[in-house]
């Protein structure tokens, strides 16, 4: 029998050898390949943490001994890769982030939570980084910490950058800030000489006047007007590039507002002896929800804009409804028009189509810019289409939500003459500056208010605690005590008193947001921004009239 014959029994051990010894060799080779392909990976694992500035530590909770990566080793003061303790880490770390360091560590270790914290290093020669530090602690069964592992990023340069960054932002609002502040100024010390010019100019059109003196008095209304509305636009334009450009949505009657506008935009055309026309599509709706005192800014000054460089023809101004509540006004002229060249910088601060207009237009080139960076601000687009000497087209869409009557606001002013059947009022006027409450007398002239002046916040304190005063008006900067500390010591004497609060209307020549709203703040009811107008102030008392 075969498996009696010891030579075939041999032969079948030398090929099961053989067997053997091939799935050996194939088990080595596999081994081989894995073992390459983990210093492969271990390679590239360690230049990927070269390339990104990453160093790795692993320590065994057990025995307390740590092994590093190799720049890290060379951190921690040693050539070799293993054989370090976490206090030689920890020693590596600025000590006034040791603890906080320990802290994470500790709460990684007992309670399995992994930390990410940025700290500083020093390095062998003293050089101190700024690393962002990762660490995680592994459990054997959930409950006893075998081993934790960190990884350690510079991120020194990346910080370097970030305070560069943070320094050149604050730089630049601080720069913001002060050129605000300048122009904010500014516009005080100018629109308090303009109280006076465009107060008097008013009173005095009210008397017996020649015409040649009512020419006079017109030219100088007219270039009060034109300084007033250069100081509006730059103070526009600094709000703007500042982020302080804030909007008060309101509902309001859209098509009494555009009937308002061309009102008043008609008599200019009809003065130039154009055509000036408008029209409002049947499906606008009445009573809309926006911000009133933007959309009236922007379609006055672009109507406006169109009469001005109309010299024949007409301006037509077109109101329809657009898509998703949007509503589109565009206003059309058969004026000078612009090139390309000219178009592309129309809406660019400071710059309009040629040196030429300048000179024969005036203006500054702020007017447009402005009405489209409100446009934008109120979520609004606005276009222009235009051809030299054929005239141009500006098309402005804004998101207006139609509302019911119901919940309309209202916002038409009518000027109610005060009547003798009405009290008479006791008005504490109080300014440091002689022609301002000069000004303010000969406005309230005619509805006879018995008028008492004072001159700075302390007289306005004693006039109000001795006399019965109905209403104060009330300037905001002046010597001796202003009229932000005025109104706070006479709200607080009304209160300990448990008087009932006297209307205090602020009379200021500041108008940026954060001044109107510390008037509000120091307890005024209202206020007027200078220039003050005749009708606005005798509108507002009015409205705060009683009896």
């Amino acid at each position: 029998m075969a498996g009696n014959d010891p030579l075939e029994d041999l032969t079948l051990r030398v090929e099961a050898l053989e067997l053997q010894l091939v799935s050996q060799e194939q088990e080595l080779k596999r081994l081989r390949q894995q073992d390459l392909a983990n210093r492969m990976n271990e390679t590239k694992l360690a230049e990927l943490q070269r390339m990104a500035a990453i160093d790795s530590w692993e320590i065994n909770e057990q025995s307390g001994r740590l092994n590093a990566s190799e720049p890290l080793s060379r951190i921690l003061g040693e050539e070799g890769l293993m054989g370090y303790s976490m206090d030689d880490l920890r020693q590596c770390i600025h000590p006034d982030d040791q603890e906080n360091f320990r802290h994470h560590y500790e709460a990684s270790v007992n309670h399995g939570r992994p930390f990410e914290l940025v700290h500083r290093m020093i390095l062998k020669d003293g050089q101190e980084r700024i690393v962002k530090h990762f660490g995680k602690t592994f459990f054997a069964a959930s409950v006893f910490p075998l081993k934790s592992i960190g990884l350690i990023q510079d991120v020194t340069r990346q910080k370097q950058v970030e305070v560069t960054l943070e320094l050149a932002k604050r730089e630049a609002e601080a720069a913001t800030q002060s050129k605000t502040q300048f122009l904010a100024h500014m516009s005080h010390e100018i629109r308090t000489p303009l109280n006076v010019i465009l107060g008097m100019t008013q009173i005095l059109s009210e008397t017996p006047v020649s015409r040649e003196q009512h020419q006079c008095l017109e030219t100088l209304r007219i270039g009060g007007e034109t300084l007033l509305s250069l100081v509006n636009d730059i103070l526009d334009l600094s709000k703007i590039e500042a982020g302080q450009m804030d909007l008060t949505v309101t509902d309001f009657h859209l098509t009494k507002v555009i009937e308002q506008i061309a009102n008043l935009q008609s008599f200019f055309a009809r003065e130039k002896g154009i055509g000036f026309k408008v029209r409002i599509g049947q499906d606008v709706p009445h009573y809309v929800q926006g911000d009133l005192d933007r959309l009236r800014q922007v379609l006055s000054n672009v109507v406006n804009n169109a009469i001005k460089f109309t010299s024949t023809g007409e301006v037509t101004v077109t109101v329809s409804k657009g898509q998703n509540q949007y509503i589109l006004f565009e206003v059309r002229d058969t004026g000078i028009g612009m090139s390309k060249e000219q178009t592309e910088k129309v809406f660019q601060p400071f710059i309009q189509g040629d040196s030429t207009i300048t000179r024969k237009y005036g203006g500054t080139g702020l007017g447009l810019t402005i009405s489209r960076k409100l446009v934008e601000i109120m979520g609004g687009t606005m276009e222009v289409d235009s051809h030299l000497g054929k005239g141009s087209c500006f098309s402005i869409s804004l998101f207006l939500p139609p509302v019911s009557s119901g919940h309309y606001l209202g916002t038409d002013s009518t000027f109610e003459e005060a009547s003798p059947a009405r009290k008479l009022l006791n008005i504490l006027l109080v300014d440091d500056a002689d022609e301002n409450r000069m000004v303010v007398r000969a406005f309230l002239k005619q509805v006879a208010h018995r008028v008492i002046e004072a001159t700075n916040g302390s007289e306005a304190i004693a006039i109000f605690q001795e006399q019965n005063i109905d209403l104060v008006l009330m300037d905001m900067l002046m010597p001796v005590l202003d009229g932000y500390s005025a109104t706070r010591a006479i709200r607080d004497y009304e209160k300990k008193r448990g008087l009932q609060a006297v209307p205090i209307i602020a009379l200021t020549a500041h108008a940026l947001k954060e001044d109107l709203a510390r008037t509000l703040e120091a307890g005024c009811d209202f206020y007027l921004t200078k220039p003050v107008r005749k009708p606005q102030l005798l509108e507002t008392i009015n409205k705060f009239k009683t009896g």
